[in-house]
């Protein structure tokens, strides 16, 4: 039998009793009624002042909300393990030669103790950023604009063009690149393969041929440096008949 709209809303609330947070999918599953049906009845308690509502579902009213964003003090107090594991997560993509972005949130400021990219290069608009990254020894880079007061991030259309600026004068070396090897067989294939790994920032086989006595690989790479003395190293190898380096444009039609 179908509930009553006070009825519906008294098991929304019953829900939202035992758990911190319910979402419109959840209710609409165990009460029996369509999503929109949900969400005007979390419209309605919401207005009543029985719950938050907020994207996706509701919070119990006890949960703390803020009608300004709070200021850095404020936000390093929340969440900090998750924040922490995020930060680490984040911070091992980073690699050599890249060009990364920081912003002036809270969970970026956990980066700084898990970079391992000395030879990354730093853009931010965090002046938290600006004196903790440059101690690191870590090219950093602040742009210019309007200092936003409690989260102190620098804000306006000129941090905008200089982000765009940056990157689009990221270094040539990060270009792709395509080696084609030609080998004698699968060992002199493998130790030109892990050789060339070390060499570069990224390998990846985008095609293979092989028949007898000869296996032809064409690789996606990326360079660490300007450097491309490997080329010759790979040439040289035991086993590896020829190495040959391609700028392309990044579509591989191969």
């Amino acid at each position: 039998m179908a509930l009553l709209a006070e009825q519906r809303m008294d098991r929304i609330l019953e829900e939202l009793s035992h758990q911190e947070s319910v979402s419109v999918a959840y209710l609409s599953r165990v009460i029996g009624v369509s999503e929109a049906t949900v969400r005007r009845d979390l419209t309605e308690l919401a207005q009543r002042g029985k719950l938050n509502k907020v994207h996706g579902g509701a919070l119990p009213v006890k949960e703390t909300f803020f009608s300004e964003e709070p200021t850095m003090e404020v936000k390093r107090q929340l969440h900090t393990p998750e924040k922490k594991r995020i930060a680490q997560y984040a911070a091992g993509l980073i690699r050599d030669d890249d060009v990364v972005f920081l912003d002036a949130g809270s969970t970026v400021m956990h980066m700084a103790d898990y970079i391992r990219a000395p030879r990354a290069t730093f853009v931010t608009n965090s002046i938290e950023c600006l004196q903790r990254l440059p101690r690191l020894g870590l090219r950093t880079y602040v742009l210019g604009g309007v200092l936003k007061p409690g989260t102190l991030a620098i804000i306006g259309g000129v941090v905008t063009g200089l982000i765009l600026l940056v990157f689009v004068n990221k270094k040539s070396s990060c270009n792709p690149y395509i080696v084609v090897l030609q080998c004698d067989d699968h060992e002199s294939e493998q130790r030109a393969r892990r050789y060339l790994e070390t060499q570069t920032h990224r390998c990846a086989v985008k095609s293979k041929s092989a028949r007898h006595g000869a296996v032809e690989l064409n690789l996606d790479i990326r360079l660490k440096d300007d450097n491309t003395d490997f080329v010759n190293m790979l040439s040289e190898m035991e086993g590896v008949q020829s190495a040959v380096l391609v700028s392309y444009n990044g579509d591989y039609m191969g």
